[in-house]
């Protein structure tokens, strides 16, 4: 069974909502009146998405914890493609961790070749042990600011007969 877990509404089956911290630095994407990248609404998940950008001397990072139960995940984004606004921070990078181990990272540089691309998958794993597990997704600021737009997760809930 896959079941989702909106950026707002949280999981589908269990009702948990994923955390964001620092909770001051995330913003409800639909309707963000001081964000600079806004993508169609209707192309989102739920019609809803969690907006951030992590500059190089925040003193927090930015960071997105889930937690779930099953044997894979699937984390989707919104990426932003096109430089609309000189200056503007579209460049996405992220440091993925599950079950407190390193588990990847994700790098999008902007080609201006299309204004967003949605539904990206951009963390898979598809081989976990049944069982409880804890995905956190951070922005990588270390060298340059790095934009964040969460849209939902999956998960293969597998439920054992006992």
């Amino acid at each position: 069974l896959n079941v989702s877990v909106d950026d707002q509404s949280g999981d589908e089956r269990t009702d948990a909502l994923p955390n964001y911290f620092p909770t001051n630095g995330w913003t409800q994407g639909n309707g963000c009146s001081g964000c600079g990248v806004k993508p169609d609404p209707t192309e989102a998940f739920a019609n809803t998405w969690h907006d951030t950008t992590s500059h190089v001397n925040d003193t927090e990072p930015r960071t997105i914890s889930i937690n779930f139960t099953g044997t894979a995940v699937y984390a989707f984004f919104i990426l932003p493609d096109t430089v609309t606004t000189a200056g503007l921070t579209i460049l996405v990078n992220m440091t993925f961790m599950l079950d407190g181990q390193p588990a990847g990272e994700f790098v999008h540089i902007p080609t201006n070749s299309t204004g967003f691309l949605y539904e990206q998958p951009c963390y898979v794993n598809d081989s976990l042990v049944n069982g409880p597990h804890q995905l956190f997704i951070s922005a990588n600021a270390q060298t340059s600011a790095s934009l964040i737009l969460f849209d939902y997760l999956l998960y293969t809930y597998v439920f054992l007969h006992i």
